[in-house]
């Protein structure tokens, strides 16, 4: 199994399942409207829904939900879709443990993607993306192997293949690497 990163590093809705709704933690002191756990499915959504299935999507920024709206996965909710679902795993139909392993997996990928969307060109090259494929592999087989793997975890591993990652600055002003390993 391999995982790839995309060309383009940006969020594209279509080709998710909401994973951003349910995988990652909304606390109404970061813009939300409400506070959620990660694996607490937001109210709006619609989880039999298998597209977006947020309720009130094309009005977000009208309802007050503007940090939803600004949300960005940076393409790690495809990726891992698309990882889980060769092997025939949706969260929306998962044990707790595969939704769980799931969720983390996905903060990873989405952690690894917006660093390297943030990243300064110089910086960025000492990157490479199969550096990053090899390292979300083997962070992904461990998770298959081990589904207990939390995020610090996931992230060490990812480490093993991927050394120079810890070489880019973080420019990032909405997920630190304190963040994405915490529990959410």
């Amino acid at each position: 199994m391999s995982i790839k990163v995309p060309d383009l590093l940006a969020a594209d809705c279509n080709a998710c399942e909401s994973l951003c709704c349910v995988a990652v933690s909304r606390k109404e002191v970061d813009g939300y409207k409400s506070n959620c756990e990660s694996g607490e499915a937001c109210a709006n959504l619609d989880i039999t829904c298998l597209q977006t299935g947020c309720r009130v999507y094309g009005i977000l920024d009208q309802l007050g939900w503007e940090a939803c709206h600004k949300f960005d996965c940076y393409g790690a909710g495809p990726v891992v879709k698309s990882a889980f679902d060769r092997l025939g795993i949706s969260w929306r139909k998962a044990n707790q443990v595969d939704r769980e392993s799931l969720f983390a997996f996905f903060r990873l990928t989405r952690f690894v993607f917006n660093r390297l969307a943030r990243a300064p060109n110089q910086y960025r090259a000492l990157v490479s993306n199969q550096q990053v494929e090899q390292g979300l592999d083997r962070a992904f087989k461990s998770l298959l192997l081990n589904p207990l793997n939390d995020d610090e975890q996931m992230f060490e591993v990812f480490l093993i293949e991927c050394p120079q990652f810890l070489l880019l600055p973080d420019m990032n002003e909405d997920v630190s690497s304190s963040q994405m390993i915490a529990a959410e």
